[in-house]
């Protein structure tokens, strides 16, 4: 579900879903740190995508510190949900 955040976010897909049982989703857009709990919190969501750990300047200015950095913080925060 693309854009999420810019689509109505959380909000919008528990009204999507609202009617469809078996509907699950895997939002992105606006997806980050400070939001992925919310969302990995709600049986409809799957999977969340989020290009915040992986930004293009990071990449460019070679930070793959910051790239593990962010991208163990996701997982953890995953890890803490979903087990």
């Amino acid at each position: 579900f693309f854009p999420a955040e810019q689509s109505g976010g959380l909000e919008k897909i528990k009204a999507l879903s609202a009617p469809y049982g078996n509907l699950k989703f895997m939002p992105t857009g606006g997806i980050g740190l400070k939001n992925l709990t919310e969302y990995m919190t709600n049986k409809k969501i799957v999977a969340c995508g989020g290009s915040f750990m992986v930004k293009e300047d990071y990449i460019e200015n070679e930070q793959w510190d910051k790239i593990t950095e962010l991208t163990k913080e996701a997982a953890a925060i995953v890890k803490e949900i979903r087990g």
